[in-house]
Formats: structure tokens, C-alpha cells, sequence
């Protein structure tokens, strides 16, 4: 039957080859090693803590009580906030046509959409690019360094935390003085409750959470920080890494019961 779930077999074999395939197209010199695990696993440990005493209790209340379409234009915001990063980073890899989109998507959403609130750039055909300063200097050829976990903002490697910093640097709430940490809080919070359902099915659902996490982020071939850019160095895209890599049914299948094999007979007899 073409609609029924696969094996827990199958869907790791099919995760195995596509990593596989993964360093076999990554060269060795920007191959993404968890050499610092002994370090890592404590600090994720922390994190975790933090997210299910602190951030993630906090942001289901949130959701409970505020409107999608207020969560959607607070995003939506953050995201107009981070197109400097943005824009510097397609300059830097010779895409001329991904910056000027961002360029144009920046001035349609920032004056027509409200200061960002909005996105009627994108109804009206302005592609969505994401883009990041670490993702600027893989171009460059530049190492990514060890993976490492950093307290409180999550998994990055030395070459992306120095791309996070800069794009921190690059916010315009920076440039006006207003009050940055603040609106980060609320930027990580609100990301946090858009993405509670794939964050807790992932949770859930993980043999270890720590190394999907990892993955995750490696299978990206870490195209810079989680915490790209936000004030506080958390972002929406921090989740949203979870929600691209896998869906809750693809988590589910993870813990999903071997199918007997009288019922796969059936099945093909079907």
C-alpha cells in the first residue's frame, strides 16, 4: 500500500545513506565534526533545562493567549530586522539577484507592511532567501571548526558564532540604541511558541535529542547560527531547523512498532 508508514529499518537506512551522501559532497576541510562532545552534551544539557522549566512553558502560555496573526507579524518582524545579515551575505557569495530581492523585499515590508509586521512583499512575488554571514564565509572556503553548544543560544561552531556576532552588530535596533535585549526575549519566546509542536514531538519522539539536534543542524551544513542575528542571539530559526529537517509524522516514525510480517503479507496481497 503506497500510503502506508515505512519500517523503523527502512526510515533509518534511508537517514544513513542521505548522511552518507551528505560527506561524501562536503569536502573534509568543511566537514562539521563533533569533536567537543565531552563539552557539548553538559551545555545542551542546560539548555534543555532551561527550555523545559523556563522558555518553553513561557511560550505555550504565549501561544495560548495570543492570536496567530500576532505571533505571525511579531516573525515577521524579527525577520525584517535580520536583512542586513541578509544582504551582506548574498553580496558576499556573488549573488547580485538574491540581494537585490532582499533589498527590494526590505522596502516593500518595511514602508507598505508596516515596519515589517506585514509581508506583502512576498504576495507580491519576492522570493524569501535565506541567507546567513556563516553561510558567506563557507563560500569563502573559511573552516567551520569543531560543533559546540553555546549556553543558552544552542548549537553554532567557531566560524558561525563569529558570523552571529557580526550579525548582531548588523541589526538596525543596534544602529538607533532602542532597547535590544528586551525585544530579544520576545523574538525567542515568540519562536519558541510558533514551533512548540515540532520542538515537543521532537523531544518526545528522539532516542537522543541531543544528537538530532546535532544532525539537524550538520545536515545544513551549518548555514550559520540558529541564533543568527537576534538581539539576544535567539532566534525563530532556531526552530525553525527543527520544523525543515522533520515533520512530527516523520519523528513518529522513529518509535513507530516494527509491522508484523503477516501484515505486510496482507498488505502485498492487497
Amino acid at each position: 500500500m503506497l500510503d502506508r508508514v515505512p519500517s523503523r529499518g527502512v526510515f533509518f537506512g534511508l537517514l544513513l545513506c542521505a548522511a552518507l551522501a551528505g560527506c561524501a559532497r562536503t569536502p573534509e576541510s568543511q566537514q562539521i565534526k563533533d569533536t567537543w562532545e565531552p563539552v557539548n552534551r553538559p551545555v545542551f544539557g542546560f539548555n534543555r533545562d532551561v527550555d523545559d522549566h523556563a522558555l518553553g512553558p513561557v511560550a505555550r502560555g504565549r501561544k495560548t493567549i495570543t492570536p496567530g496573526v500576532v505571533r505571525d507579524g511579531i516573525s515577521n518582524t524579527y525577520r525584517n530586522l535580520t536583512f542586513p545579515q541578509r544582504f551582506i551575505s548574498s553580496l558576499g557569495q556573488a549573488e547580485p539577484g538574491i540581494a537585490g530581492t532582499e533589498l527590494a523585499r526590505f522596502l516593500v515590508n518595511t514602508t507598505v507592511g508596516l515596519g515589517g509586521i506585514f509581508d506583502p512583499a512576498s504576495a507580491m512575488g519576492l522570493e524569501k532567501h535565506d541567507e546567513s554571514l556563516g553561510k558567506m564565509f563557507a563560500s569563502w572556503g573559511i573552516p567551520p571548526g569543531p560543533y559546540m553548544v553555546v549556553p543558552l543560544l544552542g548549537p553554532s561552531t567557531p566560524r558561525d558564532a563569529i558570523g552571529g556576532a557580526l550579525g548582531v552588530a548588523m541589526n538596525p535596533l543596534m544602529w538607533l540604541g532602542v532597547g535590544v535585549p528586551g525585544l530579544g526575549v520576545l523574538f525567542a519566546v515568540n519562536g519558541r511558541a510558533q514551533a512548540n509542536d515540532q520542538i515537543e514531538a521532537a523531544k518526545r519522539a528522539s532516542l537522543d535529542y541531543y544528537v538530532f539536534a546535532r544532525d539537524a543542524y550538520i545536515q545544513r551544513d551549518g548555514e550559520g547560527n540558529w541564533w543568527d542575528d537576534s538581539p539576544l542571539g535567539a532566534s525563530d530559526d532556531l526552530y525553525e531547523v527543527q520544523n525543515e529537517t522533520a515533520t512530527e509524522t516523520d519523528l513518529q516514525v522513529k518509535v513507530e512498532p516494527e509491522p508484523h510480517p503477516q501484515s505486510d503479507a496482507v498488505d502485498s496481497a492487497q
